[in-house]
């Protein structure tokens, strides 16, 4: 009786051992998946911060684009000044050469007229 009793005991003793195991098997795996879903949120920060500085990238290149345009308005803008400062001493000369040139027909129409009266 003792001894079947001694057995019960050890029994009960190694089922509850294996219990203890169990519990603390389950909290390593509740541990494991607390470190997965961390890990998970770690990569989820990660991407976010890669699509950020993705973003910020083509906010730069859109800048630099627009600073190109900037540039280039800026750049027409010499050039179509400079050809109407080149533009008009020429049209200026061409004005008074044009003058001139109606003067000079006006006196010789009159010179002629002038030698018809005569």
């Amino acid at each position: 009786m003792q001894q079947q009793q001694q057995q019960q005991q050890q029994q009960q003793q190694q089922r509850q051992q294996q219990q203890q195991q169990q519990q603390h098997q389950q909290q390593q795996q509740k541990q494991q998946q607390q470190q997965q879903q961390q890990q998970q949120q770690q990569q989820h920060q990660q991407q976010q911060q890669q699509q950020q500085q993705q973003q910020q990238q083509l906010q730069q290149q859109q800048q630099q684009q627009q600073q190109q345009q900037q540039q280039r308005q800026q750049q027409q803008q010499q050039q179509q000044q400079q050809l109407t400062a080149d533009a008009t001493p020429a049209a200026a000369a061409a004005a008074a050469a044009a003058a001139a040139a109606t003067a000079a027909t006006a006196a010789a129409g009159t010179a002629a007229a002038a030698a018809r009266e005569r």
